[in-house]
Parts: C-alpha cells; structure tokens; sequence
C-alpha cells in the first residue's frame, strides 16, 4: 500500500495537506510512519495498526511455512523419482536373474547329460578294453598250451 497524497505538501499537521491512511483510506492531517504504511492517529488508537502488523508478521511466517514446505516437497519429489529409478533397476535386475538362473538350469541339464554320454562312452571304452585284453588274455593261453581260438 502507498502513501496517497490530497496535495503535494510534507507529511503534517495542515488542514490543507489531507493525506490518506493506508489502513482505514480516510483523510487525516496528520500521519505516522509505521512498518511500510502512512497511518492515522485513529487507526493507531483503536488497534487497528497492531492487527495489520500482526496480519502482516502471520502472513510472513506463512510465506516461510510454505517455503519450508515447498523445499520438503522438492526433497521429497527427488526422493520418490530416485526410488523409482531404483525400483526399476531392482525390477530389471530381477528379470536379469531369473533369466540367468533359467540359463544355469538348462546349462547344467546339458552339462549333466554331457557328464552321462562321457560315462556311457567311457564304460563303453572300458568294456573295448576289457574284451580286447581277455581276448588277447585267451589267445595268449591258448598259443601257450597250443590251441588256436
């Protein structure tokens, strides 16, 4: 609110020098400077400038609440943004693992089918052997005692 001057003339006590009071906007020829406002004897007597500074000091701490609180819902936005950005990486690394694990399934089913195809080919190497070695086994007795098999 501005002073609002009935003439150009200093602040006093004049009746032709009527200035306006910013608080109740009638004319008074003589004003005091309160706070940011030209005010009159009557608004100072009867309490109405005690309740504009006490409005203007509450609206100032509102301003500061909301300022803290626009600052925590900032924080608090960053926050649930990173949560997110962490949630989908928990998620993706989920689907990582389940793919990897469904991967070590299937290569340890092979791997263990590979393990019995090389027991089975090894047996089966071992059982050539054996017969070889009892069949050279026979022949060497049988040329020992002079039979042919």
């Amino acid at each position: 609110m501005g002073m609002t001057p009935r003439s150009v003339a200093p602040i006093g006590r004049s009746v032709a020098n009527l200035m306006i009071c910013d608080l109740c906007q009638e004319e008074s020829d003589r004003t005091t400077r309160a706070a940011s406002w030209h005010v009159c004897q009557w608004c100072v007597s009867n309490n109405v400038l005690d309740h504009a500074l006490e409005v203007e000091s509450n609206i100032t701490k509102l301003r500061e609440a909301v300022g803290r609180a626009d600052a925590r819902h900032r924080r608090d936005f960053s926050t649930e943004a990173a949560t997110g950005s962490e949630l989908q990486l928990a998620y993706t690394a989920y689907a990582d693992l389940t793919i990897a694990m469904r991967d070590l399934e299937k290569s340890t089913h092979a791997s263990k089918e590979g393990l019995r195809a090389m027991d089975a080919a090894r047996k089966s190497v071992d059982d050539g052997k054996e017969q070889k070695r009892r069949k050279t086994l026979r022949r060497a007795k049988a040329s020992h005692s002079g039979l042919h098999v």
